[in-house]
């Protein structure tokens, strides 16, 4: 169609009236072998995520839903299921993303599919921690709060890290993994290991699309000392 090329080159820099309304003029060709209308829902898919307007984030979990169901494609089709999740963590809808992300894990299957699941579920308990860390800011002292976030922080550190220990050829599942490593180390104080889990994205993965947000973590990263070495000291 006139534009559709231009617009799929501008990927996430697209227009989303553009890509909404390429979109509709597509969409009756999704079950069609070989039809690309399943490529550009999940580009508007992850431009409407990207969106800090909520009633974008809920139009996402409606494009991917009609992708899953209808796109022709098995690879895509397994595509908008991630989609769906990370839409629906977006609005809040944590008991269906986790039950959910727990049936995709327990299918096994694709090793990407399962790190994907895997990470929309370590996404919610990362959620967690940053709100224990608020809510309790001398947690190191505290002895009822500091037994809950050291074992939550060791268990997300594990998660996030095992793409890049045991499936590194899993680019961007790695890369998501050490990003949300790097942001464990900051809520618990320890911004030399954050560094790490960033350089770490920078030097093996410089190509995937979380290096813009790696670079942004890196400019949080301060050089004050690690808090939790201080303590010790």
């Amino acid at each position: 169609l006139p534009g559709e090329s231009e617009l799929l080159r501008d990927g996430l820099s697209a227009s989303p009236a553009q890509l909404t309304s390429l979109w509709a003029r597509e969409r009756p060709h999704l079950g069609r072998p070989v039809s690309n209308a399943g490529e550009i829902g999940l580009l508007l898919g992850e431009v409407l995520l990207r969106s800090d307007d909520p009633g974008d984030h809920a139009n996402a979990v409606k494009l991917y839903g009609i992708l899953e169901a209808g796109d022709w494609d098995s690879k895509r089709r397994a595509q908008a299921r991630l989609g769906r999740l990370q839409a629906l963590v977006k609005t809040g809808a944590a008991a269906e993303v986790m039950e959910e992300a727990r049936k995709i894990a327990q299918e096994g299957g694709d090793p990407g599919l399962l790190l994907a699941a895997e990470h929309v579920l370590a996404q919610q308990d990362l959620t967690r921690l940053r709100e224990l860390v608020v809510e309790n800011p001398r947690w190191r002292e505290d002895d009822y709060a500091s037994p809950e976030i050291e074992g939550l922080y060791h268990d997300l550190l594990d998660r996030f890290l095992k793409p890049f220990l045991f499936h590194g050829t899993k680019q961007r599942a790695a890369a998501r993994g050490l990003l949300g490593a790097g942001e464990v180390y900051l809520l618990i104080g320890r911004p030399t290991q954050a560094r790490q889990c960033i350089d770490d994205i920078l030097i093996f993965y410089p190509n995937v699309e979380e290096r813009s947000e790696a670079e942004r973590i890196l400019g949080k990263i301060t050089t004050e000392p690690d808090e939790e070495n201080d303590r010790k000291e």
